[in-house]
């Protein structure tokens, strides 16, 4: 009876909680959410197909690679979904690069953002690559392609008188000529021999600016889409360019550097100091713009080339740069608050300083130890005003120019006991009328270029040229004039400088040979005072260096 009564309470119970489960309310659930797709696209965003521009065939748009470059293709996936549609995940969208030489290129999935970058090397050709997508592995839903050429690897290189071109050699069996353009619709050259891969180009308007050159094939069945090299940009001249005005530029004898001093024609300008111009085989360009806030009127290296020694108008000073470090020293000169116009060096750093203050009747000579800035004679007064001043190691002698409306002269002096003893009669010539030019010596001293004479140390004149000469290479075996570049012995043309870049009339041009390979070709322009709202010219300089080869010289 017992057990029964457990049974049946044990129903009760039982039945009691089944039936409160039946009433308790059920909570709605969410409907399914699914994927409701409009369209889908997939889209090459880079290169585009029009991202260069040929001259071939009348002007083509078309993609030209370095096939030595790895190359960079970047894709994206655009989904547009019905309303209430869910979002596919990156997941869910197989993408694959494809190119029809070199197969499948990458298989896998976007991004979360439904992009696809992928670096690859391709092999030489002509290449249409695909960007393909679809949905979890079925079939293509969109793809987009691009052709793009392949082929040839071009280089340019300027050579201080010519843009040098050089190219791999087409593959092909159909190869008729290599065809070089440069912004016009006719080629600049053909060539016919498969295995001429090079061509210098001379023929151009202006040494800086930059021109597009691309080589392309013609082949013997004209193909449905340019064979071309990739597209090259060069100018010819090397060339460094300084947005101030530099006024005179001289030689380091031992180090393979230039130095300029910055001038004064410079509107407004508020830096003048040194500048110093690294030039070796690979290098051409300025290294330092020093003491900006002195202005030099001329400076001379040591003969040792250890110093530089520069001078300024307005204060009673010259600075010493140790040329090892560039740092400098001064030491005070003697000219009342004028200034030294020139200096000159002499044996054991003797510095000769030239003056010639308005205040005076001619000029003055005073003489410094540039090694520990004692003045040793002077002031010398002379009552004639010098354009330039030079000194000779050979014969101690000083050699002075100057050049007038209708005529100049050269002289040659000696200086001791205070003295400036005349040595020869001065030399007189119709020739020389430049107010500005200042006559050089050659590296050795034993030969006087003065306007359009040479002299020997005793200004007898040995040659006359036809143009003034501006510069003597170091061991004597060219001269240049502002036109050209030509033997020192049989005075033949070397070579012809090329057309240099428009500026405004204000140019002073300067000229000095680093070395025997090279010339450097200095043109400043100076700024102009701006008055009555006339266009304003800032200073500039352009400094050129043209190489001498052996196929200029033989």
């Amino acid at each position: 009876m017992k057990n029964h009564a457990l049974l049946l309470l044990f129903i009760t119970i039982f039945g009691s909680c089944a039936h409160e489960e039946e009433l308790a309310p059920i909570e709605p659930t969410e409907p399914d959410q699914t994927v409701d797709i409009i369209d889908i696209s997939a889209k090459i965003n880079s290169p585009i197909q029009t991202r260069d521009y040929s001259f071939s065939n009348q002007g083509v748009n078309g993609i030209f690679e370095d096939p030595e470059v790895k190359k960079l293709f970047q894709g994206s996936i655009h989904v547009n979904y019905s309303n209430n549609s869910s979002d596919l995940s990156n997941t869910d969208i197989e993408i694959v690069w494809r190119s029809n030489i070199d197969g499948i290129l990458f298989k896998g999935t976007p991004n979360n953002y439904f992009e696809s970058d992928l670096h690859e090397n391709l092999s030489t050709g002509l290449h249409t690559i695909y960007f393909e997508a679809s949905i979890n592995g079925k079939d293509i839903i969109s793809k987009d392609s691009i052709m793009l050429s392949n082929n040839i690897k071009l280089t340019a290189n300027n050579t201080s008188k010519a843009v040098k071109l050089n190219w791999t050699k087409y593959n092909g069996d159909d190869f008729v000529s290599y065809q070089i353009f440069s912004e016009d619709f006719t080629p600049i050259s053909e060539i016919h021999d498969i295995n001429t891969l090079e061509y210098d180009y001379k023929d151009f308007a202006s040494l800086t600016e930059d021109k597009n050159y691309q080589i392309v094939v013609k082949t013997e069945v004209p193909k449905d889409h340019i064979i071309g090299s990739n597209i090259e940009s060069m100018h010819p001249g090397e060339f460094i360019e300084f947005p101030y005005y530099l006024r005179k530029i001289i030689k380091d004898p031992i180090r393979p550097r230039l130095y300029a001093l910055v001038g004064h024609r410079n509107y407004s300008a508020s830096d003048y100091g040194l500048v110093v111009i690294d030039k070796t085989d690979e290098t051409f360009e300025i290294s330092s713009h020093i003491l900006k806030e002195d202005f030099f009127t001329d400076f001379v290296i040591s003969q040792n080339a250890s110093h530089l020694f520069l001078s300024q108008i307005g204060s009673d000073k010259i600075t010493k740069l140790d040329l090892s470090n560039l740092e400098n020293t001064t030491f005070t000169t003697h000219t009342d608050g004028w200034g030294i116009e020139k200096i000159e060096i002499a044996m054991n750093n003797t510095l000769l300083c030239y003056s010639n203050s308005p205040a005076m009747n001619g000029s003055k000579f005073t003489i410094y130890d540039g090694n520990s800035g004692t003045k040793l004679i002077g002031p010398i007064v002379n009552p004639i005003t010098f354009n330039g001043i030079k000194f000779s190691f050979l014969n101690n002698a000083i050699y002075g120019g100057k050049s007038g409306s209708n005529s100049g002269q050269l002289y040659k002096y000696s200086i001791s006991n205070n003295l400036l003893t005349l040595n020869t009669t001065p030399i007189s010539t119709s020739l020389v009328t430049n107010q500005t030019h200042e006559l050089f010596l050659t590296q050795d001293t034993q030969h006087i270029f003065w306007e359009n004479h040479q002299l020997d140390l005793n200004l007898n004149i040995t040659r006359t040229f036809d143009a003034p000469v501006k510069a003597c290479s170091p061991a004597n075996t060219f001269l240049a004039d502002l036109n050209r570049v030509f033997d020192y012995h049989g005075a033949f043309t070397i070579f012809e400088f090329p057309n240099f870049p428009e500026t405004n009339s204000n140019v002073t041009s300067s000229l000095v040979f680093p070395n025997e390979s090279n010339i450097v070709y200095c043109r400043a322009s100076q700024s102009n005072v701006i008055n009555n709202g006339e266009e304003y010219y800032p200073a500039n300089t352009q400094i050129f260096n043209f190489k001498i080869g052996k196929s200029d010289v033989y």
